[in-house]
């Protein structure tokens, strides 16, 4: 009976002291596969969702790293997916941002070529279609008006008095192209007469094209010079994109481009780039590239959004989709799985995008498994368990 006694004594001193060393034992915790920010020392149910938490190991050396570790269930639940990187071919296409805008080299501005007062304008808003010999503006000018009648005042003398000592032909002929660098056109200035003469003296435009501002308005005085409108033609157009400072080195004029304005998404014109800005844009630190399209039939608006893919050179190099780049302002990371399932977080150097893969210049190698799909979700788990960010201990943060 003792001995029997020494036993029972003896097995629950073993039972309590593997109870004891299970529940002190640092590396298990419970956890919940439907909010993993949930780490339990004791089994039970999920304080947010009520499930049954499950066991998982958790090493004290990967707490203290900066590695996560996930448990099948969590990465399933959360849509992980990772992707080999290899060296391939990239840059048969970069895509830029852009914009139709009007080709400037065909916006014409009809001025006042005398001072005056607007007493009527004939077209008042923007995107009317001007033809050449439309009817413009009537304009109230005393200089105007002194020319003409300087100018009848000679005809006349030349009609009476020519042969004689004055040179009224020389004086009439100086007259006229007053009035024709006026503005006036030789049909008006041949149809003057003393009794034909208003006060109102009607422009024509010699232009063709499309009213992209109107400057003035009825009743407005003019001076010499002063615009009244700004008339484009939108016979070609430019589609200007946008590029940034890291992608300037792979544009040159010349290079072949393919547009696609967004309105029309089934249709591809081929262009070329015919001017890049030499300087970066003050505000927002980008550098205008202009590709010239024909735009006979007037379909390609200004102000319409499309993209410029230019067709650079290939080059050999490691590339990673683009939903895989967590973009920082200091830098950009990848989460990549590292060799015991765990995943880390890397900053990596970007080059050429094209067609959804960007160039890795430096942070990873060829072999490296990336997390493709998931990445924020990482990033967020990672905050939750350390309760810091994953990015805090990069170079240079």
């Amino acid at each position: 009976m003792k001995n029997i006694i020494v036993v029972l004594l003896a097995s629950i001193t073993l039972i309590s002291c593997s109870k004891k060393k299970q529940e002190e034992d640092p590396n298990v915790f419970y956890t919940c596969s439907m909010d993993p920010q949930v780490m339990e020392k004791k089994p039970g149910n999920c304080p947010i969702c009520k499930m049954e938490l499950t066991k998982t190991v958790v090493s004290q050396k990967e707490e203290n790293d900066n590695s996560l570790k996930l448990s099948e269930t969590q990465i399933k639940l959360a849509n992980i997916k990772t992707e080999t990187i290899s060296f391939g071919s990239v840059g048969e296409g970069l895509t830029l941002r852009a914009t139709v805008v009007p080709d400037e080299r065909k916006v014409d501005v009809i001025s006042s070529r005398v001072p005056g007062r607007i007493e009527k304008l004939y077209f008042k808003n923007e995107g009317e279609s001007i033809k050449t010999g439309d009817h413009i503006y009537d304009i109230y000018s005393e200089e105007l008006q002194a020319a003409i009648n300087q100018y009848l005042l000679l005809k006349e003398k030349v009609e009476k008095l020519d042969g004689g000592n004055v040179n009224y032909k020389a004086m009439l002929k100086s007259a006229k192209d007053k009035l024709i660098i006026w503005g006036l056109s030789e049909n008006q200035v041949s149809k003057l007469t003393a009794n034909s003469v208003s006060t109102l003296i009607p422009f024509y435009s010699k232009v063709n094209g499309v009213v992209n501002e109107v400057l003035i308005t009825e009743g407005d005085y003019v001076n010499e010079g002063s615009g009244i409108l700004n008339i484009a033609n939108y016979s070609t157009v430019w589609v200007q994109a946008e590029a940034y400072p890291k992608d300037v080195k792979f544009i040159a004029p010349g290079l072949m481009a393919k547009i696609v304005i967004e309105a029309f998404p089934h249709d591809t014109i081929d262009g070329k780039i015919s001017f890049e800005n030499p300087e970066l844009e003050q505000q927002s630190k980008i550098n205008l590239v202009r590709v010239e399209i024909p735009n006979k039939d007037g379909r390609f608006k200004p102000g319409m959004r499309a993209t410029v893919t230019l067709l650079t050179e290939k080059q050999k190099a490691v590339s990673v989709p683009e939903e895989a780049i967590l973009y920082q302002p200091q830098m950009n990371v990848v989460w990549v799985m590292n060799e015991k399932g765990g995943f880390n977080v890397k900053m990596v150097e970007l080059g050429i995008r094209s067609n959804g893969y960007v160039e890795v210049k430096s942070g990873l190698e060829e072999g490296d498994k990336v997390v493709v799909s998931g990445a924020y979700l990482l990033n967020s788990e990672y905050l939750l368990r350390k309760g810091t960010n994953s990015m805090e201990n990069m170079p240079g943060m």
